[in-house]
């Protein structure tokens, strides 16, 4: 009786380690490109971090890093315009240091950015009555931990020169408002009244506010009226005209200005009115050379 000899089929054992080798070199080709990818990322996380530094290197703002126990970490030159820092106070708390901030908030303040996550901007002066801009950012490691808090400084004295410059102008304007007979007013797009000063006596300013014109004056005084409003909402041109309104059964006349009242996208959103009153020769004077 012959001996049965399992045989195995030709070429099976080769199939398999070719098709092993090829797994193996996919898999050290996707190891190769995750690589390559990491190395990328750190790449390009390094330079955008060194170019942020440099910008703040280089920045008039002051910038200080805190860790989590609000000790310092790293700072920039022109942090040492507001906190009297060396290169040994690395490490120390910034609440050791000495500010000419007039400021007594920072520790609590940090401390909420860094329970929060939530930027906190604050505006403050300095004991030679300069005024700063003061914002307070969580700073997190790569992977979305909070290590700290990053604090800027920015000088915005001129900025706060000129706010005080124009709230004195405008106090200015509204004491010379107050001492001459002309109405100033603000009406919206539907024309109806949103803020009056100096209205005619026959009206308290309370009256005047939501309504339009054809509730407080003549359906005919209102209707010419509303011509020349609609036309400067329509055409962006303010107009200047000599009108006449019935207030309580008498007549009045006025030399009225209407100019488009805009926002800060440059929409118009109203029109911006005044009126002077005047006599009714000057008015007619105007009817005749019409």
């Amino acid at each position: 009786m012959e001996d049965k000899v399992s045989k195995q089929q030709p070429g099976t054992k080769d199939q398999r380690i070719a098709d092993l080798e090829m797994e193996l070199s996919k898999t050290k080709e996707k190891q190769i490109i995750a690589i390559e990818q990491s190395e990328t990322l750190r790449k390009l996380l390094a330079e955008m971090h060194n170019e942020l530094g440099s910008l703040l290197w280089n920045s008039e703002s002051g910038a200080i890093f805190l860790d989590l126990q609000m000790k310092i970490k790293s700072v920039t030159p022109g942090i040492m315009k507001h906190f009297n820092i060396i290169s040994a106070d690395g490490g120390r708390p910034i609440t050791d240091l000495v500010s000419n901030l007039l400021y007594d908030t920072l520790e609590n303040d940090v401390k909420e950015v860094i329970a929060t996550s939530v930027l906190k901007e604050i505006v403050i002066a300095s004991k030679d009555q300069r005024w700063f801009n003061m914002r307070i950012l969580p700073h997190s490691t790569g992977s979305g931990v909070i290590d700290g808090v990053m604090i800027t400084i920015t000088d915005i004295t001129n900025l706060k020169k000129t706010e005080n410059q124009l709230r004195d102008r405008g106090d200015k304007l509204l004491a010379a408002i107050e001492k001459s007979p002309v109405v100033v007013w603000n009406q919206d797009l539907e024309l109806r009244y949103t803020w009056i000063h100096n209205p005619h006596s026959a009206y308290r300013p309370e009256e005047t506010i939501g309504k339009k014109d054809e509730d407080l004056v003549l359906a005919e005084d209102a209707e010419k009226l509303t011509i020349i409003k609609n036309k400067v909402l329509e055409t962006g041109v303010g107009l200047r005209e000599k009108v006449r309104t019935t207030l309580k059964g008498k007549p009045y006349y006025y030399d009225l200005t209407v100019k488009p009242l805009i926002d800060s996208k440059s929409n118009i959103i109203g029109i911006s009115c005044t009126s002077l009153e005047i006599s009714k020769k000057a008015y007619e004077l105007k009817e005749t050379m019409s």
